[in-house]
This record gives structure tokens, C-alpha cells and sequence, in this order.
């Protein structure tokens, strides 16, 4: 079953494209995802990471609405096994970027970037943190390309999670 996408709010994806453009990121290596992929980048970023029973209570409240990203974080599946957790009360929020090449990726690996709204981005992972260090947002997920690992952020919980499937 896939979930249709709420309308996204265009300030994270404008606060991305302002910070794209100042640092003059290469758009090979760092981009806005296919317009017409990234509903099923999203439905298999839920479906991959997100708890199957957490999608259903949260359809059922929103029944007239449709579902984002938004508070994924809160219902992650349990079978996910943690690499790495940084909190945000050790370390600022650079120094936990910084920690993903060693936890998460490599530099040169492509990744997803979605962010809490439902923006898809696609990009290196050492361009993709050139753009995370420029901005400020509440929810961050990165996903490797072949959906084994995901990174994620939020400023309530001010914790960096790196998961991958069992």
C-alpha cells in the first residue's frame, strides 16, 4: 500500500536551494531528487525504517489527511540495530555531522537526504553535510542508497541515531 505525500512546506526545500547555491555545490554531486520518483523514495523510506504499526495509528488520526516524514523518528522499528547514537548535549550539531563518515558512509557513497517535510534529495555524502552544516533544520533522515543504513536527526530528541537492518 503506498501512502500518498502531504503538500510539503517550501521553506526547507528553499533554506536547502539558498545554501545549494552559496556554497556552489556541484549538481552531480548533490541535488533535488526526481519529482516524479520521490513519493516512492519516501513510501519505501517508511516502509524500510519506520514501524509498520506506527503507519497504521498514525493513517487512522490523519484519516482525511495523508502522511509525511514528520515525527518518523518517534516510531522506528525495533528490529533496527544501532551503530552509533551522539547527543547533542556532548556535541554541537557540526561535530555530529562530522561523525558520519566514519559511522554512517563514506564521503564519496551517494545518499538520500529527506528531510521532516518530505523533501527528497540525492547527493554525495560529503556534499550532502557541506549543506546539513549550513542549515537548521528539526528533522533529518539519511538513507544509503541500497536502504541498509539510516541517519537521523531531530532537534526535540537532540540525538543522531545511525541504524542499519539486521
Amino acid at each position: 500500500m503506498n501512502m500518498p505525500i502531504q503538500k510539503k512546506e517550501a521553506s526547507e526545500r528553499i533554506a536547502i536551494e539558498n545554501s545549494v547555491k552559496n556554497l556552489r555545490i556541484n549538481r552531480s554531486c548533490f541535488a533535488e531528487y526526481s519529482k516524479t520518483g520521490y513519493e516512492q523514495i519516501i513510501n519505501r523510506f517508511l516502509y524500510t525504517f519506520v514501524d509498520h504499526k506506527y503507519l497504521q495509528k498514525e493513517e487512522q488520526k490523519h484519516i482525511n489527511e495523508v502522511h509525511t516524514v514528520k515525527f518518523s523518528w518517534v516510531g522506528l522499528r525495533a528490529d533496527l540495530k544501532e551503530i552509533s547514537t551522539a547527543s547533542e548535549r556532548e556535541l554541537d550539531f557540526e561535530s555530529l555531522v562530522d561523525l558520519l563518515p566514519e559511522r554512517f558512509a563514506s564521503g564519496t557513497e551517494k545518499i538520500f537526504f529527506i528531510t521532516g517535510d518530505g523533501w527528497v534529495y540525492y547527493g554525495t555524502l560529503n556534499e550532502t553535510m557541506k549543506v546539513l552544516k549550513n542549515l537548521c533544520l528539526d528533522e533529518i533522515y539519511l538513507v544509503t542508497a541500497d536502504f541498509q543504513k539510516l541517519a537521523v536527526y531531530s532537534s526535540d530528541s537532540e540525538l543522531l541515531q545511525i541504524l542499519s537492518r539486521q
